[in-house]
């Protein structure tokens, strides 16, 4: 499968309409590792990664949306490190994001993306996103994500997990 990779560079967007949701910036700390709520894989691999430093700064975060009834949206902001070669300290990618299925469409997804760039500074944020996930793509190009390149997946040891994203030349 081949995977499209966008890019956001200068200072991060603007937050979006209010949603009338709450907003949390959960970042890993010695006392909270780990966030409730959120599944153990991939989180406590990022948050290992954070604490041992493979991630090239400390910038590692997730952005969280909640309502009334929990948990309505989530985006991931990973630092650079060694499965994706093509990013440089500094840079971010926006990864994982979820939002609740019953609640898609509904441009929770594109806010929670808004307010996690608004938390970026002057960072260079990626994205990337299978080239068959037409809603992903929509929503990156929405959030001022403008298209890069084309990669793909080189395979690593360890069932996947030191697999490493490529671009292509």
């Amino acid at each position: 499968m081949d995977y499209l990779f966008y890019l956001r560079e200068g200072p991060g967007a603007a937050p979006g309409p209010e949603t009338g949701l709450e907003v949390e910036v959960w970042r890993p700390t010695l006392l909270r590792p780990l966030r409730a709520g959120l599944p153990l894989l991939p989180f406590a691999a990022w948050s290992a990664f954070h604490f041992a430093r493979v991630f090239a700064t400390r910038d590692y975060r997730v952005l969280l949306l909640a309502g009334p009834e929990g948990p309505v949206h989530r985006t991931c902001l990973l630092p650079a490190h060694f499965r994706f070669p093509f990013m440089v300290p500094g840079d971010l990618q926006a990864a994982a994001l979820w939002t609740r299925g019953d609640l898609r469409g509904r441009g929770i997804a594109l806010a929670g993306l808004r307010a996690a760039l608004a938390t970026v500074g002057e960072h260079r944020v990626w994205y990337m996103v299978r080239e068959d996930n037409l809603p992903s793509i929509r929503l990156a190009e929405k959030a001022g994500f403008a298209f890069h390149a084309r990669g793909g997946r080189r395979r690593g040891a360890l069932a996947g997990l030191l697999d490493r994203f490529e671009l292509q030349a």
